[in-house]
């Protein structure tokens, strides 16, 4: 498929055109041009809707003002948020567009290799890259937009506000970070459907729902944030029969080629080049000269991954991100992270388990799943690629961009697992109750009973104490224990309700823990009056 060439409008012929396309047109013009004339400074902009952003880009460009696109809210009062930016049905009376200022974007990276960083963009920039995505020939006339990903963040601004303005499409301002979410906002749409959303999510969509009910409902689905799965990639266009784009770039090169099945092309306008160590560098039209990507190529330009995504161990290379596809390729999981650990250095993977794979680790035990993953692994992987360690979850921690940072990594790693992710509690009188999934990579599960993991009583008694510590202010000598029972066995993953009532007059504190089922543990502890709170 030969591309286009690329378009050569300035950014305020495109942005006029998009305009007058776009459903969103009149409403964005007008809500842009009411609040340019009240920007007088540099922009801090924490916007959730693409539309609202959209305005405030333009308000911005109207009165010359650079604009920071934050990677979150921090609450300080000199931010321009949704609220600040009306968007109203009465938009007919809108002014003409006045002429626009190729201002300077700062947005930031994810920081899932430390320290997210600041990068310079410009407004016109950005509008010349989609407008050159728009002469690919994947893109339906007329459609909704729905995504998975935050707007200020390149990908989402790219393609959620940016791209999809300039497409003429309906833009829904959701976002809709879950799998069950997207479906839904898709079954409720009358249109056809742009998917514009990340490996992990597509990963998870097909590993756990049948989408044949929805084909001819999506024209087209944008992956970036990683790299798809060609696997994952495959069963979504054979499920919903549409084009499945897998985007590769970065934030600060911008797009730069797109895989739709038959092959990786670089976008119109996009030169790459290979030097002596493998590394990629690109440049085009809306860079400041050649970038140095990070990735690593082969003599073909075929992607091989992040530089720093690929670890060597004695004369071997490893790919992290081949591995994830091997891991994922099982049915007990649904979501892999390999990298090292941050202490030893040693190669981990961080797994989330699938439905199936949560039954499997209650039925048949951690040893035997860590044997299969092994298993797997060895019939694809060089034996040094199995990772030393593995924690287990049932979803990983991935930010709106689809990717892990890596402080949740480090935690993860050096962080022992020592109590449940309590929900806020519960009072009724003088029962406080407390509910919480028990975590499938419990540290007190390790080693006890292989087959079957359980909780021990003792650590179930310990969460009610740390609890009424917490909560009720016991921390008092504890005298004695007692009619401490344990009836019934708590498992990893089991829905537990604890509950905890104080006799402030005996000094005892009464607790039960219930595993759904019935009751698991219960007992009184007695506080020692004279140091017990009344």
């Amino acid at each position: 498929m030969a591309l286009p060439p690329l378009p050569t409008q300035n950014m305020n012929t495109i942005l006029t055109e998009a305009l007058a396309r776009s459903p969103h047109g009149a409403a964005i013009r007008a809500a842009a041009c009411a609040l340019a004339p009240r920007l007088r400074q540099p922009q801090r902009l924490a916007c959730d809707n693409p539309l609202t952003l959209a305005a405030a880009l333009i308000a911005c460009a109207i009165a010359g003002e650079p604009a920071e696109l934050l990677p979150r809210d921090d609450g300080a009062p000199d931010t321009l948020r949704d609220s600040d930016i009306p968007l109203t049905s009465a938009a007919h009376s809108a002014p003409p567009l006045p002429s626009l200022h190729d201002i300077p974007l700062t947005l930031s990276t994810s920081g899932t290799t430390g320290t997210g960083s600041r990068v310079p963009k410009t407004l016109g920039a950005m509008l010349r890259e989609s407008a050159a995505l728009l002469t690919l020939p994947h893109w339906p006339r007329s459609a909704t937009a729905l995504g998975s990903v935050h707007p200020q963040h390149l990908y989402g601004l790219t393609f959620r506000t940016i791209h999809s303005l300039l497409a003429g499409w309906h833009i829904d301002p959701a976002q809709h970070r879950y799998p069950e979410l997207l479906l839904d906002a898709s079954r409720r749409s009358t249109t056809p459907q742009i998917w514009i959303s990340t490996p992990a999510l597509l990963h998870t969509l097909v590993a756990g729902h049948d989408l044949t009910p929805w084909r001819g409902r999506v024209a087209c689905i944008t992956s970036a944030g990683g790299a798809l799965d060609p696997a994952v990639a495959a069963a979504l266009r054979a499920q919903l029969g549409c084009a499945v784009l897998d985007i590769y770039g970065s934030t600060e090169s911008g797009v730069i080629s797109i895989d739709d099945g038959t092959g990786r092309r670089p976008l119109p306008g996009v030169t790459t080049h290979r030097d002596p160590d493998g590394a990629l560098h690109v440049k085009s039209p809306w860079t400041h000269g050649w970038i140095a990507t990070g990735d690593l190529v082969d003599e073909a330009h075929n992607l091989l991954g992040r530089s720093d995504r690929i670890i060597k161990r004695g004369d071997k290379r490893i790919a992290l991100n081949a591995l994830e596809h091997s891991l994922n390729s099982d049915p007990t999981i649904a979501d892999s992270h390999c990298a090292l650990h941050p202490d030893s250095g040693h190669l981990c993977a961080w797994i989330a388990l699938s439905d199936d794979g949560i039954r499997a680790w209650r039925d048949e035990g951690r040893p035997a799943l860590l044997a299969r993953w092994r298993a797997l692994l060895l019939q694809q992987h060089d034996r040094l690629a199995v990772p030393r360690h593995i924690r287990v979850t049932d979803r990983l921690p991935r930010n709106s961009q689809g990717k892990i940072a890596r402080a949740d990594w480090e935690c993860a790693l050096r962080e022992p697992i020592l109590a449940p992710a309590w929900q806020p509690g519960e009072t009724d009188g003088d029962i406080h109750t407390y509910r919480a999934r028990v975590p499938l990579d419990l540290h007190y599960c390790k080693g006890h009973f292989d087959r079957m993991a359980l909780v021990p009583g003792v650590v179930q008694c310990r969460w009610a104490l740390a609890l009424a510590a917490r909560d009720l202010g016991l921390t008092a000598t504890i005298s004695a224990i007692e009619q401490l029972k344990y009836q019934q066995f708590l498992r990893p993953y089991d829905l537990l309700t604890l509950t905890l009532r104080y006799d402030a007059a005996r000094g005892k504190l009464h607790f039960t823990c219930d595993n759904g089922h019935g009751k698991c543990a219960s007992g009184r502890i007695v506080y020692r009056l004279n140091d017990a709170p009344v």
